[in-house]
């Protein structure tokens, strides 16, 4: 509300709220400025109903300003009824409808680029901006996403260069900032996957969960452990596989060996409810690892 900033970069793991903190902000700044309009983005137009559109629907709610609101899905849009200010939702996927928006009061104000990493880039990004931001001098930019595991990706190169500069905010969060806050704001199910996720596979949890940038752009596997085979445990393989890999970079011609060692890995079950309950609910998880020689 201070306007500390012209752009919010908000990115982080599932259940960080984003969306909720978002589009109670952007009901907030249409409220509070008569001159404001918004404008909802999403890369394609036939995700906005379920998703958006009724995010800030749910925002209104929340907030006690529905009576204030018309809601309108044909054109898809919500207007403040004393003012005629409009939120208008719309799909990058149209680009003429972006580019022919028109408000009758006041000026698109308010932009947010809801699941960003699905975007055609920064450039793609900036051409939508550009037809926006045509008239005012006030702006607020939300920008919100689940970060992409490659650190190589468009979005995660965008959001290092963005920390450099003084008109942005950069902020990642997580459900850990839900959970330290409202205790019951994801619910206890939630949660619990989460801190299931956490026990059994630490690296997928970081990205899925915290929102971490986790890999290189280069695996294919990420979950391979480098251990030297005695011979007398590859003696003991059971299924043992042979063929020939070509295209392999440094030798295009390649002879493998894979053996397959059934229940070597074995995931143990615990939980906020009892190993046995949690065991009930989700299944013991059995495996095998994969061994190349």
């Amino acid at each position: 509300m201070e306007h500390g900033h012209t752009h919010c970069w908000l990115h982080g793991g599932r259940g960080f709220t984003k969306s909720s903190f978002i589009s109670s902000a952007l009901v907030f700044l249409v409220v509070a400025f008569p001159f404001a309009n918004a404008c909802v983005m999403r890369r394609s137009s036939n995700t906005l109903r379920d998703s958006v559109y009724q995010q800030v629907v749910w925002a209104m709610e929340a907030l006690g300003l529905s009576p204030h609101f018309k809601t309108k899905l044909s054109p898809m849009e919500i207007v403040y009824l004393s003012t005629g200010q409009r939120i208008v939702f719309r799909g990058a996927d149209d680009p003429l409808k972006l580019k022919g928006m028109k408000f009758t009061k006041g000026y698109c104000a308010v932009g947010w680029f809801e699941e960003l990493d699905q975007f055609d880039g920064i450039e793609a990004v900036r051409s939508i901006l550009d037809s926006l931001r045509r008239e005012g001098d006030d702006f607020w930019i939300f920008y919100s996403y689940n970060p992409p595991k490659t650190m190589w990706s468009w979005v995660n190169v965008e959001c290092n260069e963005r920390r450099r500069r003084a008109d942005t905010l950069v902020r990642r969060s997580s459900y850990l900032d839900a959970v330290e806050v409202r205790p019951g704001w994801l619910g206890a199910p939630f949660v619990e996957e989460a801190e299931y996720l956490r026990e059994t596979n630490v690296r997928a949890w970081r990205w899925e969960y915290l929102g971490e940038v986790t890999g290189t752009g280069g695996a294919v596997f990420d979950n391979i452990v480098e251990v030297r085979l005695t011979d007398a445990r590859v003696r003991g393989f059971e299924r043992v596989r042979n063929g020939v890999d070509w295209g392999w970079l440094p030798n295009p011609w390649r002879f493998v060996r894979c053996g397959w060692e059934s229940g070597a890995l074995r995931h143990r079950l615990r939980g906020a409810l009892g190993q046995q309950d949690h065991a009930r609910r989700h299944g013991t998880h059995r495996g095998g690892r994969a061994h190349l020689r």
